[in-house]
């Protein structure tokens, strides 16, 4: 080799000729060719790792935003391990085992004959997996992480697999249970091993007769395996592909800066959203009515701008689409006026087709917002009365004021409804006396009058009573206090609730929402919450039956029948007043199956059908429920006793009372107490009368033989068909 400045020649040895280096590089490349399958797999399974690292790196940037942030964490590959002796006949929910035809998985067929009315009625009706019908083919279920909450495909292994199972034909997951349309385990397809411990020896397990459910095709007989035979036990790993997985992620990232836990659902996400945009915005109309839609699960339009597309119902959903999103909401809720345009003439009735519709525009009635801007005097058809609580008012009030609006007691000849002549009586020099309905305390009612009767003020309030009444010279107190005093600083937020669950919710949230709101001004929050309506019987041998609501009112939203003919907002969480008014007899059966009592001057109050029974208006005040029995109670809780006709002959460990000169079927009842006041001071309940003379008691009396003088623990009225009302503790 010749180099220029070093001479002619370059020394080399065995080991630096070029020959031994060529024959060196070609035997390694001839390996590294030779065995392509490893480079392929080593060189998929680091791509496949990149990919992991991108996707939890994509998520990391997503979690910085309420609105990009992923509800799952997005798992490319992950292995599930399944044992033989975890897989059960899946729990379906069968239809009543009268029906003669079992239902298929998809599309039901065509009868078969007259007696298979299943399909007869759902003929091409799809049913997905987990409604209630009977496939032909059984389904097998086993455990898995429950924090697996979704994945398109399973397979048996990465590179090339053999078997590869889809959602929805071959496979359903749903709340931690993963569930075969066939037995993995009774396929040879699948790669299976046995288990050993650590010593090396074979596991098993063992089958009991709580283990009748197993899936195996071997344990499929009629009278199933022998208890106590023992199967090896088998392992597979199957792996998921793209494998979504609940880490908690809105809660660990945003619910727990407001203290609020719910589970990772789109509606939470929903929920933390408005809250958030609340806390940033602040407190917008749009800010407000979207946070109280995401309680409902409804949204309000989202782009700057959007131009109405279309709007339908399919089933039980509504859909409006725009140019730019498709909004849902249950049929519960109507499409709002800028969607739907609504009018006599069916001609000019339908949906406002590209009406452009700002950012915050609610698309449903769902949530509707009022103010004088927007809606002037929208008090006046919107609220039929204005219940405001005493502390916003100068004075100690005791309860609350209310405001009504006339127009809503047109009815003059129906007593059962709130009536009064709304008018400003001069009863008195320089006394105003404010229409107030009988609802509020007569107390109240002399505390408001006696501050607007102020001299100070008395001629400042008369002329503005004055100058709102009506052409026939009456006011209206609901219109008054808004003109007057609300009109500017007032707002309201009808929320229509569909269910409890969503008011209990807002409810308990509404303490995050309040420190939100604006501190000079009121808004009035108005929970349209429809109570389902029950059929409710009087009691104790009438045959009277209502239709009312757990408030007492009717379809139409009256309240007609004593005692509940109160105002519904006062029924709605406890007793109507702090005085029950009777008008017949009633009879309190709620929780007070244990309740014995009486207050002389007001009444008397007896145990009948698990309740008790009045006859006169009572102070709610004075009613006693803390004298109580159950048995086993020691004699200084007995309530006052009465003493009967006659004695009776105790007898030691005897049920059998006998007496003389009782009259038992005319002065007790069963469910009465005997009471043995003479000497022992023990009672028994009474659950048999025979005769005058002969009665039955639950557990016997203590101590010896012997007769006494009988006496009761409670009176008994005369009668114990006493008609009356159940009276709801609400």
């Amino acid at each position: 080799m010749k180099i220029p400045g070093l001479g002619t020649t370059y020394p080399t040895t065995g080991y630096t000729s070029n020959g031994v280096l060529f024959s060196s590089l070609g035997s390694f490349w001839t390996r590294v060719f030779g065995d392509k399958e490893a480079i392929r797999g080593l060189t998929i399974a680091q791509s496949e790792e990149l990919i992991q690292r991108y996707y939890d790196f994509v998520e990391s940037l997503n979690a910085m935003s309420i609105k990009k942030i992923d509800l799952l964490h997005r798992e490319r590959w992950l292995p599930v391990r399944i044992r033989k002796s975890q897989v059960r006949l899946a729990p379906l929910r069968f239809l009543p085992t009268e029906d003669k035809d079992h239902a298929v998985f998809g599309p039901q067929p065509l009868p078969a004959s007259a007696e298979e009315r299943n399909n007869s009625l759902h003929y091409g009706e799809t049913f997905q997996f987990g409604r209630a019908k009977r496939p032909v083919e059984q389904k097998y279920v086993v455990r898995v992480d429950p924090a697996l909450k979704s994945f398109p495909v399973i397979a048996d292994r990465i590179v090339a697999p053999t078997k590869v199972l889809t959602v929805g034909v071959d496979f359903w997951l749903n709340d931690g249970e993963l569930y075969f349309a066939s037995n993995p385990f009774d396929s040879d397809e699948y790669f299976k091993y046995e288990l050993f411990d650590n010593a090396g020896n074979q596991l098993t397990f063992t089958w009991k007769p709580e283990l009748a459910t197993y899936a195996t095709q071997e344990f499929e007989t009629d009278t199933g395996p022998v208890e106590g035979t023992v199967f090896n036990e088998e392992e597979m790993i199957l792996w998921v592909y793209h494998g979504g997985v609940n880490t908690d992620s809105l809660y660990e990232n945003f619910g727990t800066l407001f203290g609020l836990s719910e589970p990772n659902s789109e509606g939470y996400k929903q929920i933390l959203s408005e809250t958030i945009n609340l806390l940033t915005e602040g407190p917008t109309v749009k800010a407000i009515t979207g946070l109280a839609a995401s309680f409902l699960g409804v949204q309000l339009t989202q782009d700057p701008e959007e131009t109405l597309v279309d709007a339908y119902s399919v089933d039980d959903m509504r859909y409006v689409v725009t140019d730019k999103r498709v909004y849902t909401a249950s049929t519960f809720f109507a499409f709002s006026p800028d969607v739907y345009h609504t009018d006599a003439n069916p001609l000019l009735a339908g949906v406002r087709v590209g009406a452009k519709l700002p950012a915050g525009t609610p698309l449903f009635d769902a949530v509707t917002y009022y103010d004088n801007v927007s809606q002037p005097n929208w008090w006046k058809t919107e609220l039929d009365r204005l219940v405001l609580p005493g502390s916003m008012f100068m004075g100690d009030y005791e309860g609350v004021l209310i405001f009504e609006n006339i127009a809503a007691f047109t009815d003059r000849d129906d007593e059962n409804r709130l009536r009064y002549t709304p008018d400003i009586i001069n009863t008195e020099p320089g006394r105003i006396l404010f229409p107030f309905p009988p609802t509020v305390t007569q107390e109240d009612q002399d505390r408001f009058n006696d501050y607007i009767s102020d001299e100070s003020r008395y001629y400042t309030v008369r002329t503005l009573i004055e100058d709102s009444l009506n052409l026939a010279g009456l006011l209206d107190p609901l219109d008054f206090v808004f003109k007057n005093f609300l009109k500017t600083n007032s707002a309201m937020l009808r929320i229509r609730f569909q269910t409890f669950e969503q008011a209990a919710k807002f409810a308990h949230f509404f303490r995050l929402v309040k420190t939100c709101l604006p501190q000079y001004l009121y808004i009035i929050f108005d929970f349209d919450l429809p109570i389902p309506q029950e059929t409710v019987s009087f009691t104790v041998n009438t045959d009277d039956v209502a239709t009312l609501s757990s408030d007492g009112s009717d379809p139409d939203g009256w309240v007609k029948v004593p005692p509940y003919d109160k105002p519904p907002w006062q029924l709605q969480f406890g007793w109507p007043a702090t005085t029950l008014e009777v008008k017949r007899p009633f009879v309190i059966s709620h929780l007070l199956d244990l309740v014995h009592t009486y207050t002389n001057g007001y009444g008397t109050f007896y145990q009948y059908a698990n309740g008790l029974t009045g006859t006169n208006d009572i102070p709610l005040d004075k009613i006693d429920f803390s004298l109580s029995y159950k048995p086993g109670d020691d004699a200084a809780n007995i309530p006052i006793a009465y003493q009967k006709t006659g004695t009776v002959v105790v007898v030691q460990d005897g049920l059998v009372v006998n007496g003389s000169g009782t009259k038992f079927t005319t002065e007790l009842s069963v469910g009465d107490l005997l009471y043995s006041r003479d000497d022992s001071n023990e009672y028994r309940e009474i659950t048999e009368i025979t005769s005058d003379t002969v009665l039955k008691i639950k557990t016997a009396f203590s101590g010896s033989t012997r007769t006494i003088n009988l006496w009761v623990a409670h009176d008994t009225p005369s009668t114990r068909n006493v008609s009356g009302l159940i009276f709801w503790r609400l």
